[in-house]
């Protein structure tokens, strides 16, 4: 991608209301060939690269990172950068105009600054690592519509050479029958010691919203920064609930299930000095809970000041459905109700859009039967 070597201390990524996430990777040498550029089926053998590759920044929506100081990623000349942007068009009429920008500040390379490391773990990952097995192997969630609660530890105790991880940034990452998903350090025997990450809280964690947003998760930035030892390791544990027809096993679309975290550290504390953060383009929360849903969802709208807001749905066609709030609200969280059965709508995806002074956002809900 660049000619020289470069280092860089800031990723911001602007995309669709209609993705699923945007991931920035970089290939393994010589593995890019086999992955065309362009439009990839998920499905098909080149359809995704995961596995040949590492992974830079993770977006399920459009934020900035903006890395530590006294850190960078350290980006050879010769690297190849795979900008994976996933997408689902549920509509069988009309084509998605699908648009994803990412802004990348470079400086060139600098020895006094510690590399900044980043990585998915997802379930089953130790024994993908020894070539025991393969990721996602366990994750098997019966169409029962019962809680299922998988936990699953990654750690190499028996490598007394496994590196001390200093945790600056992480995000769990579920599909849609995800209920929660959280994160503790292992105790030695395997068992959950302190939790360190929380599923139900907002998008930039700034507090505990009471439930699971798979599509926007937690993203928690850490100053300082985090140790953990990766010898006595991570619990990493998701509960999930399926009201499918089918048994639902690991897969890359979002009819399948994943489970896994991302996660951005140095191998090296950094000195005492005031950490980054991420900077975030509307300080507005918005999101819908349940979603996917049957007859009804809860819409919450929180607001760092008071403003107006202007809530409105349409279907897919661009059609007003209804509008749920225009009025003047003060500081705190809203809550709407957005019922299917009392507007006697059929299945299928609308969306929501809300204004504010701070801009406007949307976000996709999907009604089943």
């Amino acid at each position: 991608m660049f000619a020289d070597s470069v280092d860089v201390g800031k990723l911001e990524t602007w995309f669709n209301d209609e993705s699923h996430h945007f991931i920035i990777y970089k290939f393994i040498d010589g593995t890019d060939a086999d992955y065309p550029a362009g439009m990839r089926n998920i499905n098909d053998p080149e359809g995704s690269s995961l596995g040949v590759n590492n992974m830079v920044a993770t977006w399920q929506d459009a934020f900035a990172y903006n890395l530590p100081g006294n850190t960078a990623f350290h980006w050879q000349g010769n690297e190849v950068l795979d900008m994976n942007y996933h997408i689902v068009n549920y509509d069988t009429d009309s084509i998605i105009a699908a648009e994803a920008y990412t802004n990348v500040y470079t400086t060139v390379p600098d020895t006094n600054k510690i590399e900044m490391f980043s990585v998915l773990i997802p379930i089953n990952g130790v024994e993908f690592i020894l070539g025991t097995g393969d990721f996602g192997q366990d994750l098997i969630i019966p169409n029962d519509g019962v809680d299922h609660t998988f936990t699953y530890r990654f750690g190499f105790p028996f490598y007394p050479q496994a590196p001390t991880w200093h945790i600056w940034s992480l995000q769990g990452h579920t599909h849609a029958r995800g209920k929660d998903f959280d994160l503790y350090k292992s105790t030695a025997n395997g068992g959950k010691g302190e939790q360190f990450y929380e599923g139900f809280y907002n998008r930039d964690y700034s507090f505990n919203q009471g439930f699971y947003d798979w599509e926007h998760p937690a993203v928690r930035i850490f100053d300082p920064l985090y140790e953990v030892s990766i010898q006595t390791g991570i619990i990493m544990e998701a509960t999930y609930q399926n009201f499918t027809d089918d048994t639902i096993l690991w897969g890359n679309t979002t009819q399948d299930e994943m489970m896994l975290f991302y996660v951005q550290y140095t191998q090296e504390a950094l000195p005492d000095t005031a950490s980054s953060v991420s900077e975030h383009t509307n300080p507005v929360s918005f999101i819908s809970f349940p979603n996917p849903f049957r007859e009804s969802t809860q819409i919450y709208v929180t607001l760092p000041a008071s403003d107006r807001i202007q809530l409105d749905v349409f279907n897919m066609a661009g059609e007003k459905i209804t509008t749920l709030a225009n009025a003047q609200f003060g500081a705190g969280q809203h809550r709407f109700e957005f019922s299917s059965k009392e507007l006697n709508l059929a299945q299928g995806i609308y969306l929501a859009r809300l204004n504010t002074s701070q801009g406007t956002q949307s976000i996709r809900m999907t009604v089943v039967e």
